[in-house]
């Protein structure tokens, strides 16, 4: 079987994948993340494939085992920061259920911070369990890792926005909201 058949038994059948087969789709995840942050750093400097990593790992330790869930992960900001053929790329190598929640994951980059904060709250309650998941992990990766540049003002506004989230996806994953409210309660968040 060719390697071309082996992409599209593993895109077109997720549900059937093997150990291996499991290991291959998210190691693949793990190659179109690192293509769509290439280069990319965050305000702290970090290299930016760095976060998806840190967000699928927050999954996994809160016990979540489901690939394409943490395929979605490592994912979850490549429509915003990747290159237009993403959307394409994650379809033909992950096939249509990874993709659906990486859009659902996706803000438009087009909107000012603000209205992508208040389309984020309004969208979140709506979003698939498997999605929700993936938000607090996403959210907890950001609390950890606070953006250097920020000043105290910015930071609260930041924790009233976390707490806000957490409002709108109470009930998705219990051990992820009790460590972002840990998180919220360290010193640097405190309101």
């Amino acid at each position: 079987m060719s390697s071309a058949s082996n992409h599209t038994t593993i895109a077109a059948a997720p549900e059937n994948l093997t150990q291996a087969g499991e290991m291959a789709l998210i190691l693949k995840a793990l190659a179109l993340a690192a293509q769509a942050h290439r280069g990319g750093k965050r305000a702290d400097g970090q290299d930016y494939i760095e976060h998806p990593i840190e967000v699928a790992r927050n999954l996994a330790e809160a016990g979540i085992t489901d690939v394409k869930q943490l395929a979605a992960a490592l994912l979850h900001d490549a429509l915003e920061k990747g290159p237009p053929s993403m959307r394409t790329l994650i379809a033909l190598d992950l096939g249509d259920d990874v993709l659906q929640l990486v859009e659902a994951l996706t803000d438009d980059p087009n909107l000012l911070p603000p209205e992508r904060k208040a389309l984020q709250l309004d969208r979140a309650a709506g979003m698939p369990p498997a999605a929700r998941a993936i938000k607090l992990a996403d959210r907890l990766a950001n609390l950890r890792s606070p953006r250097p540049e920020w000043t105290q003002r910015e930071r609260q506004r930041y924790a009233v926005h976390s707490y806000a989230l957490l409002e709108a996806l109470q009930g998705s994953h219990e051990l992820l909201e009790a460590q972002l409210l840990r998180c919220l309660s360290l010193p640097c968040w405190r309101l």
